[in-house]
């Protein structure tokens, strides 16, 4: 007879795999995005692409320092417990944009700047959009290096 302890046993993370996937997804994502916009700009040579170009390199920017510091945490937590599914991922990077508000409201607490609440709903709009495909993209690369 086999005892049930209550614990559960902990999936163990393939490191190199994890931090792989972890670096390449932005980079993937958004080096594909500014791709096709560079392509589209140097065939219609508009200025309004290039604007869009600067846009997702500046959301990229301020993303990648939400994503490292609380997507790393959010899926390592994630993946000791569960399976990289890209459905649970991307759910759980829409979760994560949750963090903004006390994120928010701590930087215009001790800054003493309201202004601060005013970036938030972009930012949470920006983010709903990036978060999904960066999550996503993770997902994948996860599975498929640690299966290969």
């Amino acid at each position: 007879m086999t005892e049930r302890t209550g614990k559960t046993e902990a999936n163990t993370i393939d490191w190199r795999s994890f931090c792989i996937a972890l670096v390449a997804a932005p980079l993937l994502a958004c080096g594909v995005c500014l791709a096709l916009l560079f392509a589209l700009d140097v065939v219609y040579q508009s200025d309004e692409l290039r604007g869009y170009m600067g846009v997702i390199a500046i959301t990229s920017a301020i993303g990648v320092p939400f994503y490292l510091g609380i997507g790393t945490p959010m899926l390592i937590w994630h993946l000791r417990r569960k399976a990289p599914r890209i459905g649970a991922i991307v759910g759980l990077s829409l979760l994560s944009l949750l963090w903004l508000l006390p994120i928010t409201a701590v930087v215009a607490l001790f800054t003493g700047e309201t202004s601060t609440f005013y970036l938030l709903p972009w930012t949470l709009v920006f983010g709903a959009c990036i978060a999904p495909v960066w999550g996503g993209i993770f997902a994948l690369l996860y599975r498929r290096l640690v299966r290969a």
